[in-house]
């Protein structure tokens, strides 16, 4: 069944958790929305959770087994496999075939990947989804549109900026949703009901509510300015920055540079405008699809990290992450 994401909400309410899940999109932010919504529904309902990341080494056997597994509790439990990219590699489309058979009754699997490649929507497990289950396409945002969605994100967070200020903001964020999220949320805490706020104003609480900002981060990173990505991590981890934020644009950062090794100069494909085009150009000089998967892999594991998931610190592990971008040679966390 094809779900939108306005509509999860609902159906989950309605209907409950279907035995499958799947989430496809290239909007990173909308991404994860989609499934936390889903997980938090879960876990109400006493799920427990288990997450799988599909990445270099994944052989399936974990997938297998987790639908023959006996449960001597009878736990229910909620499957997360995260795939890094757009087609399945047979590995992991041998075992997700071998799942989608028989779903066990007592476990939910939501699979979460970039937005599926036009071959890939012609495979059989996608029908298969389709048929006892959810799948969540979720659309990237147009340049057109996103102009819609962030006025949208702005009346939501009860922020009103005059028009000088919308534009500002517009090309700050260039684009990239999750980057705009974090603008409103510093903008939420200065905006006041009587009068909109002046480009003067949002110029300086967005480039002013910290000494380093997570757009400095990810520059240096791209840059391969291995000193200052260190000084950058440890002045945000002293001010009190939540490193899961900055891990959401450190993951549509190697988003967009998967992307670019597959297309390049596709810049369209990679959401990546303007000034951050001559970034990318010097990360991909020293980076391809090869060095890229592990760092994906990484990323997952420090995402884990900063929800709780382990016992690594999770600025230590995001700095390794960050360092590994810039071109270090760091331990994987």
């Amino acid at each position: 069944m094809k779900v939108t994401r306005d509509q999860i909400a609902n159906r989950l309410q309605q209907d409950g958790l279907p035995p499958v899940i799947l989430i496809e999109s290239n909007e990173t932010l909308l991404s994860i929305e989609a499934s936390d919504l889903i997980r938090h529904d879960a876990l109400a309902r006493g799920y427990e959770r288990q997450v799988m990341d599909a990445g270099p080494g994944f052989s399936g056997a974990e997938l297998i087994e987790a639908r023959s597994e006996l449960s001597l509790f009878a736990t229910e439990t909620l499957i997360e496999l995260r795939i890094h990219k757009d087609k399945l590699d047979a590995k992991t489309a041998k075992a997700l075939a071998f799942y989608l058979e028989d779903p066990p009754p007592e476990k939910r699997l939501v699979i979460q990947m970039p937005a599926l490649h036009r071959d890939e929507r012609k495979k059989a497990w996608v029908k298969q989804v389709d048929q006892i289950g959810w799948s969540i396409g979720i659309p990237t945002i147009t340049l057109d549109g996103f102009d819609k969605w962030l006025r949208g994100e702005l009346n939501q967070a009860r922020v009103r900026l005059d028009d000088e200020a919308k534009e500002l903001l517009l090309a700050r964020v260039e684009g990239n949703a999750l980057a705009a999220r974090q603008e409103v949320n510093k903008l939420k805490l200065f905006a006041g009901d009587e009068q909109a706020m002046t480009a003067q104003q949002v110029a300086e609480i967005t480039s002013e509510s910290a000494r380093y900002t997570v757009f400095d981060l990810v520059d240096n990173c791209l840059a391969g300015q291995i000193e200052k990505v260190v000084q950058i991590c440890a002045t945000l981890e002293a001010e009190g920055v939540e490193p899961l934020s900055v891990m959401g644009m450190m993951h549509r950062t190697l988003e967009n540079l998967m992307v670019l090794t597959k297309n390049p100069n596709d810049w369209q494909a990679a959401r990546v405008f303007g000034r951050s085009q001559d970034k990318y150009r010097l990360a991909l000089r020293r980076l391809n699809e090869k060095s890229l998967l592990p760092l994906l892999q990484q990323a997952s594991r420090v995402d884990r990290a900063c929800k709780g998931q382990s016992n690594t610190a999770p600025w230590l592990s995001l700095t390794q992450l960050a360092l590994r971008l810039a071109g270090a040679h760091t331990p994987a966390t």
